[in-house]
């Protein structure tokens, strides 16, 4: 388990002004994994953090953090809405979002093994939706199933089969779309993905920002060289 924090604090006495310190440690050594001081803290430098520690070390079992907004969101404080559609732990930040998909199966893996047929393991992660019926899932609940369902359920009827290389072929043809869902904030892209497909399913709140031009068109050819 690594432990990641950031602290806000003057660090040289005779400094100007206060600096960021952002730390990752081996929970079980105390080995410090990664440090560095920084001016401002944002998501990209908890990321880059995130970057410098899987590279060098591997991915880890766990991540321990605090609530702190970056890594967390807190019901009640990281929104300006009165009525709050999202709780703790229902949303997932940018830095988050990076853990999650530096492609760890082996917690999934490790319940399939030890629940056998007793329990239905379904995954959410579109990009693996092959490698997880390969290990015993029962199948998937994908967001990218909201675009394209054909081609998501496609893999899981190729391969229930046995026709396994069209299923994988299937999941390449996918995994652009699901890359793309890094082109913005969730769930912008969806959304945008659902109107040039035809189905307007309305605006994000004002919170998520739209797509540029630029992204819109990437997007667009995305969406092209899959159904086409």
């Amino acid at each position: 388990m690594i432990q990641h924090d950031s602290s806000h604090h003057q660090f040289v006495t005779y400094a100007d002004s206060k600096w960021y310190l952002i730390t990752s440690l081996d929970d079980y050594s105390r080995l410090i994994l990664f440090a560095v001081l920084v001016e401002r803290e944002t998501t990209w430098t908890n990321i880059i953090a995130l970057k410098v520690v899987i590279l060098r070390y591997g991915i880890p079992y766990s991540y321990y953090i605090d609530s702190h907004s970056i890594y967390r969101f807190v019901q009640g404080r990281d929104s300006n809405w009165r009525n709050h559609y999202k709780l703790t732990d229902e949303v997932e930040p940018q830095w988050k979002q990076v853990l999650n998909d530096c492609g760890d199966m082996s917690k999934a893996a490790e319940i399939i093994r030890c629940t056998g047929n007793d329990f239905a393991v379904l995954v959410g992660r579109d990009s693996f939706l092959y490698g997880f019926l390969a290990y015993g899932s029962h199948g998937s609940v994908a967001a990218t199933a909201n675009i394209v369902p054909r081609l998501v359920v496609s893999i899981y009827e190729l391969y229930q089969k046995g026709e396994y290389q069209a299923a994988l072929e299937a999941q390449f043809k996918l995994a652009p779309l699901r890359m793309a869902f890094s082109l913005g904030s969730f769930p912008v892209i969806m959304k945008e993905a659902l109107k040039l497909r035809s189905v307007d399913m309305g605006n994000t709140l004002k919170l998520i920002g739209s797509l540029d031009v630029e992204v819109r068109e990437k997007l667009r050819k995305i969406l092209e060289e899959i159904v086409k």
